[in-house]
This record gives C-alpha cells, sequence and structure tokens, in this order.
C-alpha cells in the first residue's frame, strides 16, 4: 500500500490535481497483488459485467492493454486462451478509425482493412503487443470506475509479459490512467 500511495501522491503532483486517497476508495490487499520479476501486479474489473483480469502497473507507459478475445467482433485476431471478450459487455464499444479516440491512441487504419483503430506498442526490452482499440469500463473497486476507459485489445504479443493479462500504463501522458480518471 506503501508504493500504491507514494505513486498517487506522484500523479498529483504531476497532474496539478487531487487523486483519491486510497484508504477511501482504492483498497488493494496483500492477496491482490504480487510482485513477480520487478512488476507491480493487480486484479483489475474490465467491461460490464466485469471480467477480472491480472495486469501490470508499469509507470513508464501511457497506454493501457488487455488480452482479448476476438471471436465475435468480425476479427479474424484474437488472443488464444484470452478471458475478456468485448462482445460479452453491456458497455463495449468499438473504435474506429479516424475517430478523436483512435488519434488519441495513437492508432492507425490498416490499408484495405476495417473500420477498427489497431494499436502496436513496442517497449525497451524489445517486447511488443498489438491489436485493436475500444473503450469500456475500467472497475477499480466495486464503487471506483472509470467509464469510457479507452485501451487496447491485445491479439498478440511478443517478450515476456508473464502470467498477467495486460499492462496499465501509469505514465504522464494523455493515455494514461492518470489522465483517464
Amino acid at each position: 500500500m506503501e508504493y500504491l500511495t507514494h505513486d498517487l501522491a506522484r500523479m498529483s503532483v504531476l497532474l496539478g490535481t487531487p487523486i483519491f486517497y486510497p484508504s477511501e476508495y482504492l483498497n488493494i490487499t496483500a492477496r491482490d497483488r504480487t510482485s513477480d520479476l520487478d512488476m507491480f501486479t493487480a486484479w483489475l474489473g474490465f467491461g460490464y459485467p466485469d471480467v477480472l483480469q491480472k495486469v501490470v502497473f508499469d509507470t513508464g507507459s501511457d497506454f493501457s492493454w488487455i488480452r482479448c478475445n476476438m471471436t465475435r467482433i468480425n476479427s479474424t485476431e484474437s488472443y488464444q486462451g484470452a478471458s475478456y471478450a468485448p462482445a460479452d459487455s453491456f458497455t463495449s464499444k468499438l473504435v474506429f478509425c479516424g475517430s478523436s479516440n483512435c488519434l488519441k491512441a495513437g492508432g492507425r487504419c490498416k490499408v484495405g482493412g476495417n473500420d477498427h483503430c489497431f494499436f502496436s506498442t513496442h517497449y525497451m526490452d524489445a517486447s511488443s503487443t498489438q491489436g485493436i482499440v475500444f473503450t469500456d469500463e475500467l472497475n477499480l473497486t466495486y464503487f471506483v470506475s472509470v467509464k469510457h476507459f479507452l485501451f487496447g485489445c491485445a491479439t498478440s504479443d511478443v517478450g515476456y509479459f508473464g502470467d498477467v493479462d495486460g499492462l496499465i500504463g501509469l505514465g504522464r501522458g494523455p493515455m494514461s490512467l492518470a489522465q483517464q480518471i
């Protein structure tokens, strides 16, 4: 909890606005988080009804993503074994090419493809992920959620991400969780 309190205080200073206090809203207990290869992970809910996903909190990234099952979104791309499926969420919205959300996410259109907004993210350790951009509810706790959270539905990744389902960007950019809150 000490690291989380420190990170929230840092985000508050960087953004120049007060951030909610973890003792009042966000209560991640010891069983909800792990330290795995220098990564801080937690279980967060995506969608409505929410599906719990184990994600890495990454202060060096802005864009968030999770592995997704895309089989019912008229897409040939899907992440094998992913438990979150945008088609199963009542609040999921596909982000289309050329939209303001696609531009914010740094998304692009595939030549000769459909209207989906695609993302591709590369990291310093040569790992990468790619997929389709969506918005949906991000449930931090039972009582705190971020509506219309913009994130990527990963259909493939390269490198070592461990046993996590995705990554939550806590960087300083406009797509970070702090900015979207």
